[in-house]
């Protein structure tokens, strides 16, 4: 019997997803020529580990070719501690030296460097995850075998996806040299930062979001000629000491007053609010966070459904003005 058409296509594709899962990165370093290990996003022992029950928690993540046709775009996975939140970014000597002070188990979370360092790692792990992307969408495009399955549209949606990330990534690689230059150079203060004391939730999250005017949105993504980066929003939620802390910051030269007002709503002490601002974070701005497997049973099934129908909707909307009224945690 002959392979189907269907068939042909997803083996193509999944020989090249095998083939990137085993590639090895280079080292973010700029000077480096050594191989990235994979390193967790927020410390293993001390913070994700306060998530962990039986060393697994639940993560947010976007499916594969093949799992997409059965349970759609995005789903929650149960995955290990050692696995989970993490990603080939450094070598072991520079992830080592970098962030040394946040792999302590103890560490002042209002200090502007510690809020630096989880900034930096977060920015870095968006760099990485869309490198991998753009690599994986010039294989695909440069397949000849796939070019005589698929319709001569694909690789033009490729390509437009390809000229997009490669934007994406030259504006990260700016904000990564700005974080460089005050780690050189710590007189600059070129950031604003706040942490928020909450009360206990079990998440965590290290991510970047770019909030979009929608006036602006269609000018904004489709041209090539950008005179400045996205501005952007850098977050960290770290459970520790029975606490939530919400680290959230800007560069002072990037930053709009939506993003100064947006990060103000999450300076309260009201439990709801609290959950509601998580809810909405988790609902509209960022795909790179976790939470506990008795925290994610807590939550209706209709609520779950309700979250990923909004994401399925909603995955490349950058508008300012999304909204998720549904408190995931009450």
């Amino acid at each position: 019997m002959s392979e189907s058409l269907e068939s042909k296509v997803f083996r193509t594709i999944d020989e090249v997803y095998r083939k990137m899962k085993d590639k090895k990165w280079q080292c973010l370093h700029e000077q480096c020529n050594n191989f990235s290990i994979k390193s967790h996003l927020l410390q293993e022992n001390g913070i994700l580990s306060n998530i962990a029950e039986n060393k697994h928690f639940m993560q947010f993540s976007m499916n594969n070719t093949f799992e997409r046709n059965k349970n759609g775009q995005f789903s929650f996975k149960k995955i290990s501690i050692n696995k989970g939140m993490s990603l080939p970014l450094y070598c072991n000597l520079h992830d080592t030296n970098l962030f040394k002070i946040i792999e302590q188990q103890e560490f002042d979370i209002y200090s502007y460097e510690v809020q630096m360092l989880f900034a930096y790692r977060a920015l870095c792990s968006e760099l990485r995850q869309k490198e991998i992307v753009l690599e994986t969408e010039k294989r695909l495009v440069d397949s000849k075998e796939l070019k005589q399955y698929v319709p001569s549209n694909f690789e033009s949606a490729s390509k437009e996806l390809i000229k997009g990330l490669s934007m994406g990534i030259n504006d990260l690689t700016f904000f990564k040299k700005e974080f460089e230059n005050e780690f050189e150079d710590k007189t600059l203060e070129n950031f604003h930062f706040e942490t928020f004391k909450y009360h206990k939730l079990d998440v965590c999250a290290s991510a970047l979001f770019s909030p979009i005017n929608t006036s602006n949105l269609f000018v904004l993504i489709k041209t090539v000629f950008r005179k400045k980066p996205f501005d952007n929003i850098f977050i960290n939620l770290i459970p520790l000491n029975n606490h939530l802390y919400v680290i959230i910051g800007f560069h002072k030269k990037f930053v709009t007053g939506f993003m100064k007002k947006y990060i103000q709503t999450f300076n309260t002490t009201v439990i709801e609010e609290q959950q509601l601002n998580i809810s909405n974070l988790f609902a509209t701005r960022i795909k790179t966070w976790a939470i506990s497997i008795s925290a994610f049973n807590r939550i209706s099934e209709c609520n779950k459904k309700l979250f990923i129908e909004y994401w399925e909707k909603n995955f490349s909307n950058l508008s300012e003005k999304q909204q998720f009224e549904i408190n995931l945690f009450k």
